[in-house]
């Protein structure tokens, strides 16, 4: 049994990544660790984007935090990636929509960050 089964979060699941690594705590801790290190740039790059009302740019970098979301589970937190990608393609772009769910993603982000680092402090 993997330490990360008893990981609990509203946020993400780490279900797909415990049976992927079949046990190997080792491995879960790396995929972590590297979540937790990209993270930090991800969110500021959003931000940045975001200020500066680059949405192509916002896109782009959205789409490749998208897979380190994955990873980890955080359906919640790609949904709102899904969206901001779907409304940041097309024409009559809605900012204040994209703006409400960057914000989102960089909320349950930094949330995510926080539980996975106190729950890897505690037991390892």
């Amino acid at each position: 049994m993997s330490t990360f089964e008893s990981f609990e979060s509203n946020i993400l699941d780490l279900s797909y990544l415990t049976n992927a690594a079949q046990g190997d705590d080792e491995f879960i801790l790396t995929m972590i660790n590297s979540f937790l290190k990209n993270t930090p740039s991800y969110l500021e790059e959003i931000n940045e984007h975001l200020q500066n009302r680059s949405y192509d740019s916002l896109s782009t970098i959205i789409h490749k935090y998208k897979g380190t979301v994955v990873i980890v589970g955080g359906t919640e937190i790609q949904d709102n990636i899904q969206m901001i990608e779907d409304l940041c393609r097309e024409t009559s772009r809605q900012t204040q929509v994209i703006e409400e769910h960057s914000q989102k993603v960089i909320s349950l982000s930094k949330q995510a960050t926080e539980e996975l680092t106190s729950f890897v402090q505690k037991n390892f």
